[in-house]
């Protein structure tokens, strides 16, 4: 398998990078740049502060104890905004579309705090995983998550779905998790995550669509999209297999309550 050198890039001039650990930092080849090694996380956004960034720190502290709906009151937000126990439900729709022997590059974006593919990523020994979210807090929680669980196959990296920090085609597998509906300039993203698959490479994932429950329509509107959490505009679910399949071939799409699942392939 390809080292992590040959894969990952510059956001801004493409050229290739290396590690310095002696001074914590990832240097572009052939200019004077570099990027921040963190706590282990490599921010290819040093000093991005913005809204969604804020939005997502501010959640990450337990954001894991949201979506596992840990106890009673996170159990009942689930209940009442998505129409789940736990968002554990979302997971277990896409998940099996990785392959139980799958053994090589996966991009998840945006990883969260990694504690929903935790248990997936346990039975994955052979895969060179690249973590990446807009986050750096969320990265840092899924640092400790792994960390404490002895994932070594996990990489992560603050990056902006809009420009991955990823050279062409070297992406077998793109696992996208309630990412979609927070991703700003969304063709963009999906041109980016299409750059990066390999030929007939797989997409697989899961997120908010509109038009399937109103209460959630109201929340996401008023609440999560004002929050900065979410960003406009938010598809129905014809909308979404129209954008959708101007990138990739749709080979499998379920609904559960609000969120729409799909297996997908680089066309």
């Amino acid at each position: 398998m390809e080292c992590i050198e040959d894969i990952l890039i510059c956001p801004k001039t493409r050229n290739r990078i290396s590690f310095d650990f002696a001074s914590s930092e990832v240097r572009v080849e052939k200019t004077d740049i570099s990027y921040p090694i963190k706590d282990g996380v490599i921010d290819f956004l040093p000093g991005v502060d913005d809204s969604i960034s804020k939005a997502y720190d501010s959640r990450a502290s337990f954001y894991s104890d949201y979506v596992t709906s840990s106890n009673i009151f996170t159990k009942l937000l689930n209940l009442v905004f998505w129409g789940v126990t736990s968002q554990y439900e979302f997971a277990q729709e896409i998940l099996p579309f990785i392959s139980e022997d799958f053994d090589r590059i996966l991009l998840d974006v945006p990883v969260g705090t990694g504690i929903l593919t935790l248990e997936k990523y346990r039975k994955l020994p052979g895969a060179r995983i690249i973590a990446v979210d807009y986050s750096l807090g969320m990265l840092m929680r899924a640092k400790q998550i792994y960390a404490k669980n002895g994932k070594k196959n996990v990489t992560p990296v603050r990056g902006d779905v809009r420009n991955l920090p990823i050279n062409d085609a070297k992406v077998d597998l793109c696992l996208s998790m309630n990412g979609f509906h927070a991703f700003p300039e969304k063709d963009i993203a999906l041109r980016e995550i299409r750059r990066v698959l390999k030929s007939k490479g797989q997409f697989v994932g899961c997120f908010y669509i509109r038009g399937k429950k109103k209460f959630t329509d109201f929340y996401v509107q008023n609440r999560l999209a004002k929050g900065g959490s979410f960003t406009a505009p938010f598809y129905d679910e014809a909308e979404t297999l129209a954008k959708f399949g101007e990138y990739f071939n749709i080979k499998s799409k379920t609904n559960l309550k609000s969120y729409f699942h799909f297996d997908m392939e680089k066309k």
